[in-house]
């Protein structure tokens, strides 16, 4: 779902995918910002964004009053999301680098057969 979501914002914010037309005549911008009635913004979206063949569909805006009511007819709140801390990789290197002691002052030389010459 927040994929979808993503894509419908940076859809919003690159003005592209929205398609205004006579009936709902607003940048995809101004619908996000609209407060209208979930009614009118759901059949919007549907004749906007979505361009169905049969555009005429009222049980889409009846759904929105449902949902709109149902939520608490409140703006949704907002996730808090944090930020992953990234692994160490370059304590982590300088750590195992330090570790490796077998072979550090010991020369050899693999030949062509693969046998191991001091």
């Amino acid at each position: 779902m927040d994929n979808n979501i993503s894509r419908i914002l940076y859809e919003v914010a690159n003005n592209i995918q929205w398609i205004a037309t006579s009936t709902y005549n607003y940048s995809f911008y101004e619908f996000t910002q609209s407060t209208d009635t979930p009614y009118n913004l759901a059949l919007a979206f549907l004749a906007n964004y979505e361009r169905p063949a049969d555009p005429n569909q009222p049980a889409r805006g009846t759904q929105a009053e449902y949902w709109y009511e149902y939520l608490g007819g409140l703006p949704p709140v907002p996730t808090v999301t944090r930020k992953r801390k990234k692994f160490p990789w370059a304590v982590l290197t300088n750590k195992i680098k330090k570790q490796r002691t077998f072979f550090k002052n010991v020369r050899f030389i693999i030949d062509k057969n693969f046998n191991l010459c001091l």
